[in-house]
Parts: structure tokens; sequence; C-alpha cells
């Protein structure tokens, strides 16, 4: 096993792209990768899949609350409380948000699957 920088990790999943057309999930992927030898986290995948240009990542989303607030399940940039304040004027957060990726945790839900495959079939 073996590290790599984001654009040669990127390289290797776009290599694997070609071959399948699409994986569904990231533990799927990961699989794919350390059968070549790479190790690397899910959720450094979904980072290095986001940022591609090449890369689409279609994600299906759940009716599940988001449990931990500090970092975005989808870019993994640091998330922004919704605050919302009820009669009696004591406010509560309610929900989280990205500013990167547009990600909101009270419209969309809890993502739970991610789908990879290649934004140009051409490549």
């Amino acid at each position: 096993m073996f590290k790599l920088n984001d654009d040669q990790l990127e390289n290797y999943i776009l290599r694997i792209l070609k071959k399948k057309g699409s994986v569904v999930g990231e533990e799927n992927l990961r699989k794919e990768l350390r059968k070549i030898r790479v190790k690397v986290s899910p959720k450094r995948i979904r980072r290095v899949a986001f940022k591609s240009k090449n890369i689409e990542v279609e994600i299906k989303f759940g009716k599940g609350k988001l449990s931990n607030g500090d970092a975005c399940p989808i870019c993994s940039s640091p998330l922004l409380e919704i605050k919302n304040a009820d009669l009696d004027g004591n406010i509560r957060v309610i929900g989280y948000k990205c500013d990167n990726c547009n990600y909101n945790s009270i419209s969309k839900g809890k993502p739970y699957l991610y789908i990879f495959r290649l934004k140009y079939h051409d490549l």
C-alpha cells in the first residue's frame, strides 16, 4: 500500500471508472482502489471525486438527521448552523448547511449512498 496526492488518486479513480462505468458506494470504490494497492479513506474519496471535473457523484439522501455538525458529509468543508427561534425567543439549531457545495441537512436529509461515474464518457 502507498499514499498519493489528490491528482494521483483522481487518476486511479478515473482508471477504475473507465473500466467499470460506475461504482455504487464509496466502500466499493475503496475496495477497487485497494486491489491496485492504494490506501485511502472513504472521506478522501468523496472529497477528491467531488472536486474533480471528470467525475460525477450522485448522492442518495435519507430521512435521517445529521448527527455530527462539524464537517460536510459531501465535501468535508465546515458546516454552518441553521438556527431558528421559537415563540418564546429560544434559539436552537435545526440543521446544518455548507457554503461550498450547497448541502443543506434540512431539505436533503442525511446522505446514505454515493454513486461515482464519469462525467464525460470520451475520457
